[in-house]
């Protein structure tokens, strides 16, 4: 199959199932409701839009783009084979070339009675892409994924999780936040669950020359059940850059030469997003304004502390929505070793320039590798929570001081006389 552009799909754009032999090339899918560069909610509503959904054996897919809103590749079990079958299992793939973005390269949703194993996957750029490496078991029973090789992939600025190893992030009910297995609401909204799968097993997979630059939210989730573990999991050179460091990424064209990326622009959609961003500014400014002056004891309410309150609010009203999102980011970025889960791993090991080294992961990156140096001021990302923390500070300092200053320059003061304490009768005569 080649030489093939597939715009817009309302599902998914294909299905190989149970094939052996397929070879699949110089194909483009596209699936976007704007011309945004990423992934919004306008554009995720667009899920089931999968790319090359393949099971099987004996496939190879190569030099393709995907840009979609759901699993961009998708290595599936076959669908209607008896799991005692040899051939039931997909096996013996290779992508390469591969550049996508959207949910990732993916293996999966595995569920019960299947097996994936001796998949690659090389040479690929996700650009933008919302999840990046994703595996992913739903709720299974003695299901297996082994042999897993991703090499050579460069992930640039992803929006969500750069590498998910672990239960499948989805949803299939009308409650959005029901998990199957693992909530879509997860780890946003208190309550919502995530767990690993017991007798779902992850064996023998390698991450090797990965780079993830600048992502939204740290290195991403490695999680499996006590009771399941994973087994043979390696990171090689696997890096997280959050600086803008790298002067040779490719562009969004350059990236995607078989996608018609720039033919519509919906423009409208980002002139809505603007004026709504003024409009929740000022909105939110004379609201600030309003609560600061009335804060205020009447007194102090001369033309003076009026302009105090008008900057205070001003400057709030921009500041501190900006700085709780540099909470968001920042605390992705917090933990020491950078991923916000790892757990339910056996023997883990990172190797190479692997930085940051999950936490569960036996450290053999040898002594003195450290991770990037960004910025100017020098900030290493776990830095950022106390960054923002200081600007939150500075920020309610200022308001206090506001206070103080007023309250100890009262400009009303002047016009107060102290009058002499008068002796009543009843003092005289007691």
């Amino acid at each position: 199959f080649k030489n093939g552009l597939l715009l817009p799909p309302p599902y998914w754009a294909t299905m190989f199932d149970n094939v052996t032999g397929l070879e699949v090339r110089y194909c483009g899918i596209q699936a976007r409701r704007t011309s945004n560069e990423g992934h919004g909610l306008t554009d995720l509503s667009a899920f089931n839009t999968d790319g090359f959904d393949v099971s099987g054996r004996d496939v190879w897919i190569h030099d393709c783009n995907v840009w979609n809103q759901d699993d961009c590749i998708a290595v599936k079990a076959c669908s209607d084979c008896d799991p005692d079958d040899p051939l039931a299992p997909s096996e013996n793939m290779l992508f390469e070339r591969i550049n996508a973005s959207g949910m990732g390269l993916t293996i999966g949703s595995i569920g019960n009675y299947s097996t994936v194993r001796n998949i690659t996957f090389r040479d690929s750029v996700l650009y933008k892409t919302y999840k990046g490496i994703y595996m992913k078991f739903r709720h299974s029973n003695r299901t297996s994924i082994s042999d897993i090789v991703y090499e050579n992939v460069l992930m640039v600025e992803p929006e969500q999780w750069p590498i998910w190893i672990g239960p499948a992030q989805q949803a299939d009910t009308r409650n959005p936040c029901h998990a199957n297995p693992c909530s879509i609401c997860w780890p946003s909204l208190p309550g919502a669950v995530c767990e690993g799968q017991t007798n779902s097993t992850y064996l023998n997979i390698t991450l090797r020359n990965v780079t993830i630059e600048r992502p939204a939210e740290g290195a991403g989730v490695i999680m499996a059940n006590a009771n399941s573990p994973m087994e043979g999991v390696v990171f090689d050179s696997v890096r997280v850059d959050p600086c803008d460091s790298s002067k040779t990424d490719p562009t969004l064209n350059e990236t995607f030469p078989l996608l018609p990326l720039r033919v519509r622009r919906d423009s409208y959609i980002e002139r809505s997003q603007l004026l709504a961003f003024a409009a929740i500014l000022l909105l939110g400014t004379a609201l600030l304004k309003k609560i600061v002056s009335c804060a205020l004891h009447p007194r102090w309410r001369t033309r003076r502390t009026a302009k105090v309150a008008s900057v205070v609010a001003a400057v709030s009203a921009v500041g501190i929505p900006l700085a709780a999102r540099a909470v968001h980011l920042s605390l992705r970025m917090s933990r020491p070793d950078g991923y916000f889960v790892c757990e339910g791993v056996k023997a883990g090991v990172a190797t190479g320039r692997t930085w940051p080294v999950p936490s569960c992961f036996e450290d053999h990156t040898g002594p003195g590798l450290n991770g990037p140096v960004c910025g100017m001021l020098g900030l290493k990302p776990a830095a950022g929570a106390w960054l923002t923390s200081a600007v939150l500070i500075f920020f309610a300092a200022l308001v206090v001081f506001v206070s103080w200053h007023v309250e100890r320059h009262d400009p009303m003061d002047r016009y107060f006389v102290a009058l002499p304490q008068m002796q009543s009768e009843d003092d005289e005569n007691p």
